[in-house]
């Protein structure tokens, strides 16, 4: 219930589509009734999966950005917004 209430960041992943980012746009907002804006990121969904997944995996040892291109080769995630979601995950996450 603590992750809820105080999390470290939130990741919104959503279809490119006009439809999903107007669902992502809602979501955001009602994270924003108890969430800092900048703890909320939202990227397509390949991307934010992927962003969970290495998090998940690698942390705290960390990963080059390098090792995973290929992944996001497979998978359609964009590497440079893969990087950006990475920098920003990495730098809010404090204690784990």
């Amino acid at each position: 219930m603590k992750d809820l209430e105080f999390p470290d960041r939130v990741i919104i992943g959503c279809n490119q589509s006009k439809g999903g980012l107007l669902a992502s746009e809602i979501l955001a907002g009602i994270y924003e009734r108890w969430i800092p804006k900048e703890k909320i990121i939202t990227s397509n969904i390949w991307s934010s999966e992927l962003s969970k997944l290495v998090r998940t995996l690698f942390w705290p040892s960390g990963s080059s950005i390098n090792s995973i291109s290929a992944l996001c080769e497979k998978t359609d995630a964009d590497i440079t917004e893969f990087a950006r979601r990475w920098e920003r995950i990495t730098a809010s996450v404090k204690n784990f």
